[in-house]
C-alpha cells in the first residue's frame, strides 16, 4: 500500500459489554480490509480531527 498509512488491527483481547459482536468475531482474523477500505477508513478518521482546535493557542493553556 502506497500513499497512506498502515492501518493495523489491535489483536489484544477486549472485554467490554459494549463491543459489537461483529467486531468481536474478527479477533482471530483481523479486519481483512482491502486497499479501498483502508483508504476510506483513513479518510473518515481524518474528518474527526479538528486542526483548528488542536492548533488554537486559546485552548492550549487550559489546566484541568
Amino acid at each position: 500500500m502506497v500513499g497512506f498509512p498502515k492501518v493495523a488491527h489491535d489483536r489484544r483481547e477486549i472485554k467490554t459489554p459494549t463491543l459489537d459482536p461483529a467486531l468481536e468475531m474478527t479477533m482471530d482474523t483481523g479486519l481483512m480490509l482491502d486497499d479501498a477500505d483502508i483508504q476510506d477508513l483513513v479518510n473518515f478518521l481524518k474528518t474527526l480531527t479538528d486542526e483548528r482546535y488542536l492548533n488554537n493557542v486559546e485552548y492550549q493553556q487550559l489546566n484541568y
